[in-house]
This record gives C-alpha cells, sequence and structure tokens, in this order.
C-alpha cells in the first residue's frame, strides 16, 4: 500500500514538473528590454477618478445633485460609500422619483448587508414600479453625466 503511494506521488510529482517545463517553454521570461506581463496594466488615464475628484471636475453635475439633495447633504457626502458615481446619480434620481428620503435609500444601499437599488425600492415604496423606476433613474443618470470625463 505504501509502495503504490510512493509510486503515485512521484507519478503526479513528474507530470506536474513536465507541465511546469512546458509553460516555461512557451511563456519564455520576457528580457531586460522588453516590457514583462506585470508592466502591462492600466495606463493612469483609463483609472477611473475617484468621485470626489468627478464632483469637482464636474461642477454642473455638482449643482444639479445639489438641487435634488436634502440641504444638510454636500453631493461628495451623499456618494460617499458608493462605488461609482452613476451608482450614486442613479440612486440620487430613485429617492426623488420614488419619493423616499435620499439618505434612507443610501444606507439601504451601501455598506454591510446592502442589497441593490431596484430591492430597496420593492421594500420601501412597495406601490412603486421599482423596474421601471430603476430604468428611469439610470437613463436620467446617463443624461446627467455626459460629456463628463470618467477616467483621468
Amino acid at each position: 500500500m505504501i509502495r503504490k503511494f510512493v509510486v503515485l506521488v512521484a507519478l503526479a510529482s513528474t507530470m506536474a514538473f513536465g507541465q511546469m517545463r512546458n509553460n516555461q517553454q512557451s511563456n519564455p521570461t520576457p528580457s531586460a528590454g522588453s516590457p514583462s506581463r506585470t508592466d502591462s496594466g492600466p495606463t493612469n488615464d483609463m483609472q477611473p477618478k475617484p468621485i470626489p475628484q468627478v464632483l469637482h471636475d464636474s461642477p454642473a453635475l455638482s449643482a444639479k445633485l445639489k438641487e435634488m439633495l436634502p440641504e444638510d447633504l454636500s453631493p461628495e457626502q451623499a456618494c460617499a460609500g458608493f462605488k461609482t458615481v452613476e451608482q450614486c446619480v442613479t440612486a440620487v434620481h430613485l429617492a426623488q422619483n420614488v419619493k423616499v428620503p435620499f439618505p434612507d435609500l443610501k444606507a439601504k444601499t451601501t455598506g454591510k448587508g446592502s442589497v441593490g437599488m431596484q430591492k430597496a425600492i420593492e421594500q420601501m415604496a412597495a406601490s412603486a414600479n421599482a423596474k421601471d423606476e430603476m430604468k428611469k433613474a439610470k437613463k436620467q443618470a446617463s443624461e446627467d453625466m455626459k460629456g463628463i470625463n470618467l477616467f483621468g
């Protein structure tokens, strides 16, 4: 029994070594003058801007959001916790459209234990057609964000 186990381990090791050797031959290590695979990541101009930077660079969008938010909430504060500025703008429109407090919608859709916006609307405004309202809010957000550079 032990002899069979040793033979199996030796066979598996030989096969793994052979595969590793084949991979090294088909993917040679780049020379010092050529770019390596790890250096081929996205350049800075393709990195998404942080939300506060997008809002700073887009005063018209910030002003539009400010009009739709409670007086004590800045666009930067409103968007904190969202992964993208698109999500934030969509949530602001959604809250306004279905007449739910934005802070309550934000609390349900960001952070630990969060749910998607459509599910949150189903829970918070049962009489609203959550799917249609999501579509409408996404379209409004898209219109608000036309021409805004999200990368930099």
